[in-house]
């Protein structure tokens, strides 16, 4: 239903569309997604290590998260323009911000993703909270071996 959504231009859509992207990008997290830069698409995949096993002593193997079309669409639509290596994806952070000033701004789009989302359930009749966290978690459960 979400997928469906006909979400009125501007900040329900936006939100709506973040929200696609973290569920079709594996269940991605919003910092995750605001750290991605055009240097982390390596063709068809979108290639990152996660925020927080990025300073970890252990090596973790980078993710991979095919481009699929619909993430390319979202990319296009709300995605900088800019598109050096260097640059943001997606306009949350900013070039020399602070670690505290990212967290605020990560913050702030984590809570307007999830205020449009719950309008947005509440619309389509959906009668639990459709956040950012259950993108990452809906996503997983679907892989959960288990559940195959």
């Amino acid at each position: 239903m979400i997928f469906n959504y006909q979400a009125a231009p501007g900040s329900e859509e936006m939100a709506r569309d973040y929200w696609l992207f973290l569920y079709l990008a594996n269940g991605m997290n919003v910092k995750d997604m605001a750290l991605l830069k055009y240097g982390n698409i390596k063709g068809d995949y979108i290639e990152y290590q996660r925020a927080k096993t990025r300073n970890t002593k252990r090596d973790y193997e980078p993710i991979q998260v095919y481009l699929l079309p619909q993430l390319q669409h979202i990319i296009a639509k709300h995605g900088l323009k800019r598109k050096g290596f260097e640059d943001y994806i997606f306009p949350i952070l900013e070039k020399n911000q602070t670690p505290e000033r990212q967290n605020e701004l990560i913050k702030l789009k984590v809570r307007f993703i999830n205020d449009w989302m719950k309008k947005i359930a509440k619309n389509l009749g959906i009668d639990f909270y459709v956040t950012t966290a259950f993108a990452e978690n809906y996503f997983l459960t679907l892989l959960d071996p288990r559940r195959l």
